[in-house]
């Protein structure tokens, strides 16, 4: 749901009616544009991901270049872990601050970092400057990887018209993550370096696209420049309080608002629209746009199902030969991600879309604080419990995390309606 549809309807200035009709205003772009620039984001997407997990296919091979010892903990994993952590904590201050002051310098700036350091992974002559540079290059990446769904709350009004975008984001985000490995495996041959030489020369040759066709998204930042007033010197103690409050966003909307901390967890287990449509007509809030909750009726079948279901298949399927019950149990996995990561990416954008990358922010601190310490944990415990019931206790997991959506489905309206951060929102 749009965050006007949140907000009580006020008098609206000359200013504010001419902005909604202007051709700046990336809402009114032509179509053309809109997906240029959500293509474009969504390809960094999808580039981001696979730098994020293409080093684990050459696990072995890094450890005895730099000669780890993985008896009993894959110190190797460590370059996946710091990666990832950094790609959880660094959103939560970038995406915020971009939505504020501009997504295109921000966007660029990473992009740059991002790329630059592919090449120190590709030349380092020690395991710890693998794990810093994989440090930096996750703190980029991940802004990149979740920029793209602020990028499409920015340019679609509605949430029937972000359906399909947000769609393409996770697509983009979760098939990255699951091709790394791929090209790891292609490439590792030739050396591991020769993965990250292979990425620096695909996102070289991708970075002229991204410095020319990715315009500025941000409305409220195009407006400010477009209808820009003197500035008083008593406003730079407020743009102070501006950053400081910017800054903190994701972490504010992480902590205090149930929607985004439930989902986060929910999300972030899994990380590692039909129905949504017809209940258009029954919306009592804003009839004729569908109501958000109803994007988790899916996902919740599909948690109980096919996430927790696939788990328990893959688990104990080793107590039989055939390969065909694993890769069904793994197939099934994939599709849940896939179904939770879109109902989540969607219901958040839509409930939050004035700071739709705060908010992902937030999710994606779960997934990746997730993503980068429970694979740490994964190979004692399979030691320890054998894969049936490791596998057990993870679709167990799942299971109990099914409460999330069920909660939001029956109490997701008063929370919204409740909510502090939608209230702000509505009041800027």
């Amino acid at each position: 749901m749009q965050v006007e549809d949140e907000c009580p309807v006020h008098d609206r200035s000359p200013v504010d009616l001419q902005w909604d009709q202007d051709a700046r205003n990336p809402f009114n772009w032509p179509l053309r544009r809109k997906w240029m620039v959500l293509s474009i984001s969504c390809t960094v997407t999808f580039f981001a991901g696979i730098n994020s997990t293409s080093i684990t296919t050459a696990g072995e091979e890094v450890s005895k270049d730099f000669h780890l010892s993985d008896v009993y903990f894959e110190y190797n994993f460590f370059a996946v872990t710091a990666w990832n952590a950094a790609a959880a904590f660094v959103p939560l201050a970038t995406l915020p601050i971009m939505e504020t002051y501009g997504m295109r310098i921000g966007y660029l700036i990473a992009y740059a970092i991002f790329t630059i350091f592919l090449i120190p992974q590709a030349l380092a002559q020690n395991f710890a400057t693998v794990v810093v540079c994989r440090a930096i290059a996750g703190a980029a990446g991940g802004t990149l990887q979740n920029a793209a769904d602020g990028v499409a709350a920015n340019l679609f009004r509605t949430c029937q018209e972000r359906v399909l975008p947000i769609t393409l984001y996770v697509f983009s985000l979760v098939f990255g993550v699951a091709m790394g490995p791929v090209l790891g495996a292609l490439v590792e041959p030739l050396g591991w370096r020769w993965i990250f030489w292979v990425e620096l020369i695909i996102n070289g040759a991708l970075a002229p696209v991204v410095l020319l066709g990715l315009r500025e998204s941000r409305g409220a930042v195009i407006r400010e420049r477009s209808f820009a007033e003197p500035k008083e010197e008593s406003e730079e103690a407020e743009a102070i309080h501006t950053l400081k409050e910017t800054v903190v966003r994701s972490a504010i909307l992480l902590t205090t608002e149930p929607t985004v901390t439930s989902f986060t967890f929910w999300c972030a287990f899994s990380y590692g629209l039909v129905i949504y449509n017809r209940s258009a007509p029954h919306n009592p809030e804003a009839p004729g746009i569908p109501i958000p909750e109803y994007i988790l009726h899916l996902s919740i079948p599909s948690t109980l199902l096919a996430l927790a279901g696939g788990l328990f298949m893959y688990g104990w399927s080793t107590l039989q030969p055939h390969w065909i019950i694993p890769a069904i149990g793994t197939g099934l996995c994939g599709y849940a991600v896939m179904v939770v990561v879109n109902a989540v990416s969607i219901y958040i954008t839509d409930a939050y879309s004035g700071y739709a990358a705060s908010a992902i922010a937030a999710v994606a601190f779960g997934e990746n604080t997730f993503a980068a310490f429970l694979p740490l944990a994964a190979k004692p415990m399979y030691v320890r419990l054998g894969y049936p019931w490791a596998s057990s206790l993870l679709a167990f997991i799942a299971v109990a995390l099914t409460l999330a959506p069920v909660t939001l489905l029956s109490k997701g309206r008063t929370i919204r309606r409740k909510s502090k951060a939608i209230q702000t929102m509505c009041a800027s």
